[in-house]
């Protein structure tokens, strides 16, 4: 038996307008922190809305002012079972949303209605509320009410700016922890491969316990990883302000950016050195990466397991597609029940860990999974590594395996 997951489409990172998604990496860490059941949200879009029905039961959205545009976000998601949607042009909401209460508001729809809309709502007793645009006076925010006792919080990270109003004790904690002790920001630059992100986590870990906030920009596909290592913000590259071919430690704002994509070159190191370099540029030892710490999503580990079909049997686990540029690679084919890793919308390469670890047999490209076999407990008979597709041998990373594994050339 082979069981299968069907790589979907992009979520709600797949699109390069930036601007557009400036508040989702704030949505994120307010996601951390509170659990909503149900949320309005005023403004449909490629952002947004998939964030919103990914994290929520309940999600009612209305389009405010473009219906034609209204009309592409439902032909995406409108087969949600979680989502009921409106499309009404107007500075105002019907009465039929007015009327409903939601523990959750997002308001980045018509332009007048932004404020007003966090007002009533407000007035309604909802707990969170966000607001987008925050930074431009021109859609009135000056006018959402200060009596009312919402905590306020502008997230200032990444423009256009993203402010949250809320009552929930746990967020206006984090929130009020979120601004470093330092003057200054990490930012690493290092936005891919997703192993060399896991690699280096010990090297932000560091940081952060010196007091420093660690912002990592990376490739919108790896942002999923953000609940296995909370106390960093990753955001979407595109949106970080940074020059990605600049190769000296330089300032953005209030960021120190290390380019560690090209720690290599600047440690005069050969290729085949270049895992080791990520520490050697920073004077540290690499053989200390694994002590690291990462949040497991135990729900959709036994989702993923649950859905395999595989409990009670014995099964090989296959990876067989070099992640970065999804190149598929030649592994034999395999007897008996057989699971294939590959993506599915929600879920990150961790959240595969429960069937990583009950795998009878593996067989699997050296890709991002290495590092996520060697911070695991195996208990796979065999595990069978198979040459990248772009790499001549296996000494680029052959260091870094320190368990019983069979290399195939």
């Amino acid at each position: 038996m082979t069981f299968e997951i069907q790589k979907q489409e992009k979520d709600y990172w797949w699109d390069e307008n930036s601007g557009y998604g400036s508040h989702i990496y704030a949505l994120q860490f307010i996601f951390r922190h509170i659990k909503p059941s149900n949320a309005l949200e005023a403004g449909l879009g490629f952002y947004s809305t998939p964030f919103l029905l990914d994290h929520l039961l309940n999600v009612t959205s209305i389009e405010m002012q473009d219906s034609a545009w209204g009309d592409k976000v439902v032909e995406r998601y409108g087969k949600n079972t979680n989502w009921s949607y409106l499309i009404n042009v107007s500075d105002f909401l019907p009465n039929s949303i007015m009327e409903q209460n939601f523990d959750f508001v997002l308001s980045d729809g018509a332009s007048a209605s932004r404020p007003s809309i966090i007002n009533h709502f407000m007035g309604k007793g909802t707990e969170t509320l966000v607001g987008h645009d925050t930074e431009s006076s021109w859609y009135g925010w000056h006018h959402v009410r200060e009596d009312l006792g919402y905590f306020k919080y502008q997230f200032t990270d990444i423009a256009p700016y993203t402010t949250v109003w809320t009552k929930n004790e746990k967020l206006i904690e984090a929130l009020k922890e979120r601004d470093s002790p330092k003057d200054k920001s990490i930012f690493f630059m290092q936005s891919f491969g997703l192993g060399d992100i896991i690699f280096c986590q010990k090297i932000a870990n560091d940081y952060i316990k010196q007091g420093y906030r660690v912002i990592w920009g990376v490739e919108p596909q790896y942002l999923n990883i953000q609940k296995h290592f909370p106390k960093i913000t990753f955001i979407d590259k595109n949106l970080a302000g940074v020059d990605y071919n600049r190769r000296d430690i330089h300032e953005v704002g209030n960021m120190i950016v290390f380019p560690l994509r090209w720690s290599d070159s600047l440690c005069e190191v050969p290729y085949r050195d270049c895992m080791k370099s990520k520490y050697i540029f920073f004077g540290k030892a690499w053989q200390s990466w694994k002590n690291i710490e990462f949040t497991r999503d135990t729900e959709r580990e036994d989702l993923l397991y649950s859905a395999s079909g595989v409990a009670g049997y014995e099964y090989t686990l296959v990876f067989d597609t070099f992640t970065y540029n999804n190149i598929p690679v030649d592994i034999p084919k395999q007897e008996g029940m057989v699971v294939y890793v590959q993506e599915k919308q929600g879920y990150s390469l961790f959240d595969w860990a429960k069937l990583i670890e009950n795998a009878s047999y593996i067989h699997a490209v050296a890709s991002s999974n290495i590092y996520l076999f060697e911070l695991l407990n195996l208990t796979a008979k065999e595990v069978h590594i198979y040459r990248r597709p772009t790499e001549k041998n296996h000494e680029n990373y052959s260091y870094i395996l320190t368990k019983d594994y069979i290399l195939h050339e």
